[in-house]
């Protein structure tokens, strides 16, 4: 049986163990140096983020909404009839304008009225 001898090991492979274990030790501490000095930058990074800004930056303009167009004016106009048929009216009131009136095949009657600066829509809600 063989036996090994620490001491003999030592003096044969100290200096190979030594220069590896003093490899290992320097390696260890850089990487954990490193590893703290990464969570310390993340750290100081998410403190900086927190922080109110020292410079307070001006909203940046938006410029309102344009005021809703208003419709044209309507055309204002006299309504002078006397005893004229209803159908006849009505179709009367549109002659002319750009504006479509459907007249409903009962309607009869005579009409009689007298208005001044009157809309379309004035003229219709007053003879309903």
């Amino acid at each position: 049986m063989t036996s090994i001898s620490i001491e003999g090991s030592l003096r044969r492979y100290g200096p190979r163990v030594c220069l590896m274990l003093a490899a290992a030790v320097v390696t260890a501490g850089c990487a954990s140096e490193r590893g703290v000095a990464t969570t310390d930058s993340i750290d100081a990074a998410m403190r900086e983020a927190v922080q109110p800004s020292a410079q307070v930056a001006e909203p940046f303009a938006v410029r309102p909404p344009p005021p809703p167009q208003q419709p044209a004016a309507e055309e204002r106009f006299d309504v002078n009839v006397m005893d004229a048929d209803a159908r006849d009216f009505f179709i009367g009131l549109v002659t002319g304008t750009r504006r479509n009136l459907v007249v409903h095949p009962d309607v009869d009657g005579r009409v009689t009225l007298t208005l001044k600066q009157v809309t379309l829509l004035e003229v219709l809600d007053t003879v309903r």
